[in-house]
């Protein structure tokens, strides 16, 4: 069992965060962690929580190709994510 949840930034970016029950303390973050079904990624992504890892990321916006603001929102997750725990 995991915990799995997803909201929006204040900027609107869509965000997801899956915790482990048996959370090893460790979070990975990954800006394409929101992403249409793939078999390939769908399988990595239940690796990492089945590990005791937990996950958390956005959608990289559409249209921005600046590597600073995908890191400032993916670093924005980290604000709800302490939050819930």
């Amino acid at each position: 069992m995991h915990a799995e949840w997803g909201e929006w930034l204040p900027d609107g970016t869509e965000y997801r965060v899956v915790v482990p029950e048996a959370w090893n303390g460790v979070l990975l973050l990954d800006l394409d962690f929101i992403h249409s079904p793939h078999p390939t990624w769908d399988k990595a992504y239940a690796w990492i929580p089945e590990h005791g890892y937990a996950v958390a990321g956005t959608r990289r916006p559409a249209g921005t190709f600046s590597a600073s603001v995908w890191a400032h929102r993916l670093r924005q997750v980290l604000h709800p994510f302490r939050k819930r725990l």
